[in-house]
């Protein structure tokens, strides 16, 4: 054992899992069970299971070139309490184009003003929903023809 309580086993099992190179003398301490990231990550939300959430936002992104992941924020702090993949075609990102964007918008400064999402199929249309940019986690393949939309 070393000094942590791990194995050797479960230190190079920890090792391997890093995200960078990991010094002899450094340690690894994993993340307990109950700790919030823990949670979210193993449980994103009500319907999907962590792999479910992983293997949409990979499917959608090798389709169609781009993923969106929609980050909840809870409403008494504002940290993220679920996570969903908001499919791509459904996803409509929004600029201040021709339109004039008033400086006291939180979000003026930046390239999408916010995310409108447009569900469609299924049993009738949900209407549009439209979301703030710090709640959408986009991840795109570049594309050529686009500095916005994905390329697949």
């Amino acid at each position: 054992m070393c000094d942590g309580g791990h194995s050797w086993l479960t230190m190079g099992a920890l090792r391997s899992k890093a995200l960078s190179v990991v010094k002899p003398h450094e340690e690894l301490e994993p993340l307990e069970s109950e700790h919030r990231l823990r949670r979210l990550i193993e449980n994103p939300n009500p319907v999907d299971t962590q792999f479910d959430l992983w293997y949409e936002l990979q499917m959608f992104e090798e389709l169609c070139g781009v993923s969106y992941l929609w980050v909840v924020p809870d409403s008494v702090f504002g940290t993220p309490c679920e996570l969903w993949c908001i499919p791509s075609h459904w996803v409509w990102p929004r600029t201040g184009g021709g339109t004039y964007v008033p400086l006291d918008n939180p979000y003026a400064d930046r390239m999408i003003a916010y995310y409108e999402i447009r569900p469609w199929g299924g049993l009738g249309s949900a209407g549009i929903l439209r979301l703030p940019p710090d709640q959408v986690i986009m991840n795109r393949w570049k594309s050529p023809i686009n500095k916005i939309d994905g390329y697949s």
